[in-house]
């Protein structure tokens, strides 16, 4: 691992507030490479503004953060899939579904 990669990866810790496994930032930082890569060939590097460790930075947190929902997604869709009930709660640990029937409902078309 080179200093850049270095700086981007603590970069990254420290925004994050943890550490990243071996395997996480190596995907991460990947996936990041070749987002930056896109960026530039379609809109330029912004005056160097895209190659900073900070922008780079970014991209890896978005990458970590795209892999962490969709895993939560599959064990949504597993758990459902298992015969668990219809109505899964959110991240946050609630459900925001209001049947049409409900007297609390504003469904247009009742």
């Amino acid at each position: 691992m080179d200093s850049r990669e270095e700086a981007v990866r603590q970069e990254a810790s420290d925004r994050l507030g943890q550490e990243l496994s071996d395997a996480a930032w190596r995907d991460a930082y990947d996936r990041a490479q070749k987002k930056l890569r896109h960026i530039v060939a379609l809109y330029g590097d912004a005056d160097g503004a895209r190659n900073t460790v900070e922008y780079i930075a970014q991209l890896a947190i978005e990458a970590i953060q795209a892999d962490i929902l969709a895993r939560w997604t599959a064990a949504m869709y597993d758990a459902k899939n298992d015969g668990g009930p219809a109505q899964r709660p959110t991240p946050r640990g609630h459900n925001d579904i209001i049947p049409q029937d409900d007297p609390k409902s504003q469904a247009v078309f009742v």
